[in-house]
């Protein structure tokens, strides 16, 4: 709907008083569904993403089907694509709207500025311990049984490097669930290693999680936070679901 998690503006926030000189925040959004008028003032530049252009790169609607799975988002292959074509990037981090940190951002982020690896994400693991997982989701092209990985991406970065391996791999007309594709090609690339963040980063990443401040730990990344609970950062005057709705 033409709205704006209030957790997703929450970051927002945080990430325009990051160091500018340092850090470059942009916003990208569902341009099928929102414009900038439905959202608040912001610093941050933002980006509309939209299913039929992304859907456009791939060699047939099942491909496109396969990596955007079950909402058929554009929101991973835009990424991918803007990453890998953006050359004023080496690394750059991706953070859904619904992942939310209980802190400076910073203390998270500097942590790896200039780090060389190629993915980092909150884990990764193989097709024996992923099991269900595998079983369940579409086929992968990327690998085999020895090579495919299934990773967490709802936070993750990711080097330019691996995302044009990326888009390439998806431009050939193969596919999977970008769960598995990304940290899959990064896994069989002798060039890319990945990361698992430390669990000292790790608040509560559970379904349809609610939560309001004085029930998180400081410097913590909670996940999906769908509805915030609680004092909002602005006067929004968010619905009873959490939501700021532009115009309102």
């Amino acid at each position: 709907g033409n709205v704006m998690n209030s957790v997703a503006l929450r970051t927002i926030r945080k990430f325009e008083n990051l160091d500018s000189k340092r850090y470059k925040g942009y916003v990208f959004y569902d341009g099928d569904h929102l414009s900038t008028k439905d959202m608040p003032p912001m610093k941050l530049e933002a980006h509309p993403m939209l299913r039929k252009k992304e859907s456009s790169f791939f060699n047939s609607t099942e491909a496109y089907d396969r990596f955007a799975y079950k909402y058929r988002s554009p929101a991973k292959s835009y990424q991918i694509r803007w990453l890998a074509h953006n050359l004023q990037h080496d690394y750059a981090w991706f953070i859904e709207g619904d992942m939310f940190f209980n802190g400076d951002w910073s203390y998270i982020l500097d942590n790896y500025y200039g780090s060389p690896v190629g993915l980092l994400l909150k884990y990764s693991a193989t097709v024996e311990e992923s099991d269900v997982w595998f079983q369940v989701k579409p086929p992968c092209d990327a690998g085999d049984e020895h090579t495919l990985r299934h990773g967490l991406v709802s936070i993750h970065r990711i080097s330019r490097y691996l995302s044009k391996l990326v888009f390439d791999f998806l431009r050939t007309g193969k596919s999977g669930h970008h769960e598995c594709v990304i940290p899959t090609i990064c896994n069989v690339d002798p060039n890319c290693e990945t990361e698992h963040m430390p669990e000292e980063y790790i608040g509560v990443f559970h379904w349809n999680l609610r939560m309001n401040s004085t029930e998180m730990e400081p410097n913590k990344l909670y996940h999906p936070l769908k509805n915030w609970q609680g004092e909002d950062p602005e006067v929004l005057n968010p619905d009873e679901h959490g939501y700021y709705k532009g115009g309102h």
